[in-house]
């Protein structure tokens, strides 16, 4: 509450000055606590919509109080948030007013060469593990899956150049020789296999190979050859 006697001697500073005179401040008897009445004052006569303004005359301090009525409560707080937070492609976020919660999820997809909703076997193992009893062609579903070879005798593996299956650079193709017949890669039409040895057979049984891609028409055999 601003004092009585200091809004007198402040209102009469006032009427001093407008008239063109001058009052010192020497004259008003504690000068600073009659300034922190009169902003106190126009504080309180202000108009606000939810919220509150109390002054501690004792602590000289002005306290602001937010009230739900047309203020800004928590759940227009919530509101604020949840529209305020948006995904982008491929992450979404979702907001449940009714819950007062927002879900964020991930949606890669499941296209070729993506990474697939959910586990993706590229990322805990091999994409597929498939038994070969004889020589197959590489097909483009046997990108990042297991060839285990259990022939006893030799058997050809035939690589089609990585265009013809939809395969970018990068994409491996692994056998493994878990039988006592050799392994031996060659090329597919219009492809080229190569190997630093310049060998394409595997070196023995429980030898493991892989194929990976590197351009359009090129494979690079890399492991255990003979």
């Amino acid at each position: 509450m601003v004092q009585p006697a200091n809004r007198r001697l402040a209102t009469e500073a006032f009427a001093a000055s407008v008239a063109g005179a001058s009052r010192p401040a020497s004259s008003i008897s504690d000068l600073t606590e009659v300034v922190e009445d009169l902003v106190a004052a126009l504080f309180a006569a202000g108009a606000h919509t939810g919220i509150t303004f109390t002054y501690n005359d004792a602590g000289r301090a002005i306290s602001a109080t937010v009230t739900g009525a047309g203020g800004v409560d928590a759940e227009t707080v919530r509101d604020i948030v949840g529209a305020t937070v948006r995904g982008t492609a491929p992450i979404t976020a979702t907001f449940s007013d009714a819950g007062d919660t927002t879900t964020i999820a991930v949606t890669i997809g499941t296209a070729a060469n993506t990474v697939a909703a959910g586990n993706d076997a590229r990322f805990s193992g091999y994409a597929s593990v498939t038994t070969r009893t004889s020589g197959f062609t590489v097909a483009a579903t046997d990108a990042g899956g297991l060839h285990i070879v259990t022939a006893a005798s030799g058997v050809t593996v035939t690589a089609p150049t990585p265009t013809s299956l939809g395969l970018p650079p990068g994409q491996v193709v692994h056998i493994a020789q878990a039988g006592t017949g050799a392994v031996t890669v060659t090329n597919g039409a219009g492809a080229t296999v190569s190997n630093r040895y310049g060998s394409f057979v595997s070196s023995g049984q429980h030898a493991t190979l892989e194929l990976v891609a590197t351009s359009g028409t090129g494979w690079l055999l890399r492991g255990e050859v003979a």
